[in-house]
Parts: structure tokens; C-alpha cells; sequence
């Protein structure tokens, strides 16, 4: 696998190793031995013939120097290389990218169900520990989905005509795709803070335009977190994966100094059913939308998984939008409520809407464009009877599927 451009980093396991001593190198085990070559003086001063630019000296002669210099020659973007997910094709589709997966991404499942906890089935209790008693829990962000391949940034990806693919980021700052690990996939979430999923649901989707400048989106990337929890190239338990993936986000602060806009997502292992149900209380109440546990020891599947387990307070869909309904009294000539379509049934989306958002719900230009045919993301309370959201509420629109 690559690692990062370092001398001190094992191509195999991507983890930290003190240098060789001078006199000696890695072999192929990277282990250190003794050098069959004598070292390698460095001259103070690399001075290059008259009459030839720096440029023209033979490669023969500037790269043994640059390689004890710990220099490469290489450009950066030759090291950029897609590790996950194994096999993948681009897509090319309304003018957009997309990154066709063979499989999918590690999606939870549910904790509760009909008030019971989930239990495992005899054949993965026989590997595997039952919830919630030693799983690695942490923060369920109301944020949106991001896969860093190793080389470019795609949200979550979604199955559509029996192809399951996700959406390239149209545009993501330079210096925020240089803070991330070449040839290294993560799994995080693109988050601006509690309760902010409105204002980061359309990210992937958000681009140069008259109304959306270069600036206006660079404002917006300098608030956003990569909460990372995983990294899904590794076929290593959830212990190991964490513990290279501590040492990854480690060197990208580094990298940026103590502030970061990458990090680690808290992991706190739980001790029993009482300790579960206290962080679960503590993070709700302070705005959380809920929690998320991993057994230890799993790997990495890319399907939704019965060893990734969510606990959220209220339940949270997507729906078609086929419509739009006016409003009266205050929103007279605004968008009073949606009309959306959720597994064949009709019904209108009237909160969770702000001033800005129910005047420019049908501008193209707008980042709070909400067309006719997209997908848009609500919270509600239960389903009715007959199928029907109670009480749904707008969250934001999903332009990553």
C-alpha cells in the first residue's frame, strides 16, 4: 500500500518506525541491516557546473542526494492513489462525477427495535461479543457522509438502477485535500456542528458559480470537521484499524498545528447496559442526534452491518419531492410546504424551513435550491398506520445521492 512520502513510515502496516542508524537500511522486510554500501556524504553546498541550470543536472546525479535528503522528485499528485474502494470505475453523468463502488460503504443498523436490543445470532456470537458490553461507542453527527478514496473526496454512496455509486465532491479548497493522507482512505463525517445539517447538506453539490463564489465556499470549508472513524482500505479488527488511524490524525495535526479541521471521532468503550444508556442520555442532551456502537474486533464491511450498531432519539428518512404548496398570512408567496412522496405515499413537509430558505426554494442560483425531483432528508416522530411520517420535519436536501 503507499504511505505518506516518509522514510520512517513501514509501506505495510502505514505506521511510524524510528530511522535506521547511519550505515544502514531497510531491507525488504523493512528491517534494519547493515548498508553493503559505504554512506553517502552529504556536501554542504550542491554547487551545479557553469553554464548548466539547476534543472539540466543528469537525475543520476541529484537523486542519491535527494534520497538521503529525504526529498522526492516526484510531484505530489503522482503519490495520490485510490485505495478504497478496491475495485471501482468513474462515471461521468450530468455533468457530474461519480465513483461507481463494487459493494458499498460500512452503514449501521439499528440498536432498539420494538423496545429490545438487538442480539446477535448464535453464528456471530461465536466470534463476536453481544452489545453493548466492551463496543467502542461515539458521536452519531448530524453531518453528511465522507469517503476519502486516497485521492478525492465522495460522499456516501447510494444504489440507483442496480449501480452503486457515489458523488465526487464538485469542489473541495486545495488546502483541505492537502491535509489528507495520499494513497490512505477515511471514513468520517463532513460536519459544521449540532443541529447545522441544513447548512452542510448540499456541500457535495455546491460549485463556482455568479452566486456561489470561491470565497463564499471557502468560508464555509474553513468551519467544516472531517470527524474520521474509520478507515475502510485495512482489513485489520476495529482495534488495529484505530489505532493506525490515531496515528494518521496525529500527523495531520501536525501538519496544521493544533487546530484542525481533521479529526479523530471520540471513543469511549462501554462498560455495560447503565454506562450505555448514561453517555447516551449525556450526548442527547446536549444536542447530539445519538450514538453509534462498534464490536472491537469487526472488520470492515461494506454492506449495512449488525456489528455497527445507531441509537438516535428520533427517526429520520428521505423522500421525492414532487411539489411545492404556497403559503398564507406571513409565507403568502412563499413556499408554504413541500409535497413529497415517501414509499408510494404522498404527504407535505411544512417546518423546518427558515425566512431565506421558503423566499429562495426555487432559485437554481440559491444554495437552498430545492427542485422538483430531488431527494431531501426529514426527521419525524413515527409512521402512521398507513404509512404516513407524523410530524416530518425539513433537515436539509441530500445532493450527494
Amino acid at each position: 500500500m503507499d504511505c505518506f512520502e516518509k522514510k520512517d513510515l513501514n509501506p505495510r502496516t502505514c505506521r511510524f518506525s524510528l530511522k535506521c542508524k547511519r550505515g544502514f537500511e531497510r531491507n525488504e522486510q523493512f528491517k534494519c541491516r547493515k548498508s553493503q554500501k559505504k554512506p553517502l556524504s552529504i556536501p554542504k553546498k550542491v554547487t551545479p557546473p557553469k553554464n548548466v541550470t539547476p534543472l539540466s543536472i543528469p537525475k543520476s546525479i541529484v537523486s542519491p542526494i535527494l534520497e538521503k535528503l529525504n526529498v522526492s522528485l516526484s510531484r505530489p499528485e503522482d503519490k495520490m492513489k485510490r485505495v478504497f474502494p478496491l475495485h471501482s470505475q468513474d462515471l461521468t453523468e450530468d455533468g457530474k462525477q461519480y465513483i461507481i463502488f463494487e459493494g458499498g460503504i460500512m452503514l449501521a443498523d439499528t440498536l432498539y427495535r420494538d423496545g429490545n436490543m438487538l442480539q446477535l445470532s448464535k453464528a456471530l456470537s461465536k466470534t463476536y461479543s453481544q452489545p453493548p458490553n466492551g463496543w467502542y461507542l461515539s458521536e452519531k453527527y448530524d453531518g453528511l457522509r465522507g469517503i476519502w478514496t486516497g485521492k478525492e473526496l465522495v460522499a456516501r454512496p447510494s444504489k440507483k438502477d442496480g449501480v452503486m455509486k457515489g458523488k465526487v465532491f464538485n469542489y473541495v479548497p486545495e488546502w483541505f485535500i492537502n491535509l489528507l493522507p495520499k494513497g490512505i482512505s477515511l471514513d468520517g463525517e463532513l460536519w459544521l456542528g449540532r443541529g447545522k445539517f441544513q447548512e452542510i447538506s448540499g456541500l457535495s453539490n455546491y460549485k463556482i458559480s455568479a452566486k456561489i463564489t470561491k470565497e463564499y465556499l471557502d468560508t464555509i470549508w474553513k468551519e467544516v470537521k472531517f470527524m474520521v472513524f474509520d478507515m475502510p482500505h485495512l482489513n485489520l479488527p476495529y482495534t488495529e484499524r484505530l489505532k493506525q488511524l490515531k496515528e494518521t490524525i496525529e500527523h495531520i495535526r501536525l501538519k496544521q498545528g493544533i487546530e484542525t479541521n481533521v479529526e479523530l471521532s471520540p471513543q469511549i468503550m462501554v462498560k455495560d447496559h447503565d454506562h450505555l444508556m448514561e453517555l447516551y442520555t449525556e450526548y442527547t442532551i446536549n444536542g447530539a442526534e445519538g450514538i453509534i456502537l462498534r464490536e472491537p474486533t469487526s472488520l470492515y464491511e461494506t454492506k449495512r452491518s449488525k456489528l455497527l450498531l445507531k441509537m438516535k432519539l428520533s427517526n429520520d428518512s428521505e423522500a421525492i419531492v414532487t411539489g411545492y404548496i404556497l403559503g398564507t398570512g406571513k409565507y403568502k408567496g412563499q413556499l408554504g410546504s413541500l409535497v413529497c412522496v415517501l414509499n408510494g405515499k404522498t404527504f407535505h413537509i411544512g417546518t423546518g424551513f427558515n425566512d431565506k430558505m421558503r423566499v429562495e426554494y426555487n432559485d437554481p442560483e440559491s444554495t437552498y435550491y430545492i427542485p422538483v425531483g430531488s431527494t431531501v432528508n426529514f426527521g419525524f416522530m413515527e409512521l402512521t398506520k398507513d404509512g404516513i411520517p407524523r410530524h416530518p420535519v425539513y433537515r436539509g436536501i441530500r445532493t450527494d445521492i
